[in-house]
């Protein structure tokens, strides 16, 4: 493969030389379509990082409220972020998609512990209870 590396000024010249106004559109076109790439992809690097402090901040305040989540959506839609971005900023901040969705970092102790306390406060109702009544019980 051969690659030409052209200055801005060089680059103009030859298009402004090219006696085909065609061809000096489809030049031009291609310019600008690779402008606009890398300024895209420099946009979408500035937008990840800016979320990736919003969601640090909203799950440092765990258990991450609803608002917060419903905010975090809005910003990922109005900048293009994918959920695979989001998914990545996750992974990076040590929480999993499904902690996020429940909107703590829980891991098996904690769900373990946080069903305790639900149960206690359920009280006897709960099939299965140690003090309530058996599972097959009517």
């Amino acid at each position: 493969a051969r690659v030409l590396v052209w200055t801005a000024r060089a680059f103009r010249a030859a298009v402004d030389a090219e006696k085909d106004p065609k061809v000096q559109a489809q030049l031009v076109m291609y310019v600008n379509q690779q402008l606009l790439r890398k300024l895209h992809l420099r946009d979408h690097g500035v937008a990840k990082k800016e979320y990736q402090a919003l969601l640090r901040a909203a799950l440092n305040a765990s258990p991450v409220s609803a608002n917060d989540r419903a905010a975090l959506h809005a910003f990922r839609a109005a900048h293009g972020l994918t959920e695979g971005d989001h998914d990545a900023c996750l992974d990076a901040l040590g929480w999993s998609r499904a902690d996020f969705e429940i909107g703590a970092r829980l891991g098996v102790e904690g769900t373990t512990n946080a069903l305790r306390a639900l149960v206690a406060r359920v009280g006897p109702r709960v099939r299965g209870r140690p003090d309530g009544p058996p599972p097959n019980a009517e």
